[in-house]
C-alpha cells in the first residue's frame, strides 16, 4: 500500500490516471522499492502515452514488455561474454602448450 501512495504522491494532478489494479501491478513489480515503483511507472506511462487512463491490464501487458527487453538485451551480452571468455580461454591454452 505504501508503493501505491508513493505513485499517487507523484501524479497528485492526475490522481485517477492509474486505476487501483494497475497501482498493485506497479507495487507488485517494486517488490516494496520506490524507485523501481517509480520506473516502472514512467515505462508504463510511456507505452501507454495515447491513453487517458492506465489499468491494470495494460500495466501487466507493459511490464511484460519492458521486462521483456531488459531480459534480451541482458541475454545478448551474457552470450557475447561467454564467447569471449571462450576464445580466450582457447588462447590461453594453445599459448601454454
Amino acid at each position: 500500500m505504501e508503493i501505491q501512495q508513493i505513485i499517487l504522491k507523484r501524479l497528485r494532478k492526475y490522481p485517477d490516471y492509474f486505476d487501483a489494479e494497475a497501482l498493485y501491478e506497479i507495487s507488485r513489480f517494486s517488490d516494496g522499492n520506490p524507485k523501481d515503483a517509480l520506473w516502472i511507472a514512467q515505462q508504463i506511462v510511456l507505452d501507454n502515452f495515447e491513453k487517458t487512463k492506465i489499468d491494470g491490464k495494460a500495466a501487466r501487458k507493459s511490464i511484460k514488455k519492458v521486462a521483456c527487453e531488459y531480459f534480451s538485451n541482458f541475454l545478448e551480452i551474457f552470450i557475447c561474454r561467454k564467447r569471449f571468455f571462450c576464445t580466450q580461454s582457447k588462447i590461453l591454452v594453445q599459448g601454454t602448450q
